[in-house]
């Protein structure tokens, strides 16, 4: 089979891909899959070795929760959170800054409270 108009040979070029040589296997080859090999080894164990020190904190950082005290073992989690809610407002109370912050807000409002009343009174 021929081109009509350069004359080619469809058949020639057939038969010349028939008779090549297989490719054969290369040190290249070998040389790529062997460092591909070793690159996920690589990232593989440090993936494990993060998972390990992950694992190690983790178990040292529950290590190093308080125990509860005598009181607190029992409580149901709403008590618990109720105790801790208290303990919490009890600091908030005594606390000296919060608590002339919280006067000044209070002021602020009286004032704003006046001024209202005294443009609504015009």
């Amino acid at each position: 089979m021929e081109c009509r108009r350069c004359g080619y040979s469809f058949l020639q070029s057939a038969r010349k891909r028939r008779d090549s040589k297989p490719r054969r296997f290369s040190v290249w080859s070998l040389l790529m899959i062997t460092l591909f090999a070793g690159l996920l080894y690589y990232f593989y164990s440090g993936v494990q070795k993060s998972i390990e020190e992950v694992n190690a904190s983790d178990a040292k950082r529950v290590a190093a929760q308080p125990t509860p005290r005598p009181g607190e073992q029992g409580l149901s989690r709403t008590e618990y959170d109720r105790q801790k809610s208290d303990t919490y407002a009890n600091s908030v109370k005594n606390s000296s800054s919060l608590a002339a912050h919280q006067q000044h807000i209070n002021d602020t409002e009286k004032i704003a409270q006046q001024v209202s009343n005294s443009q609504s009174g015009k």
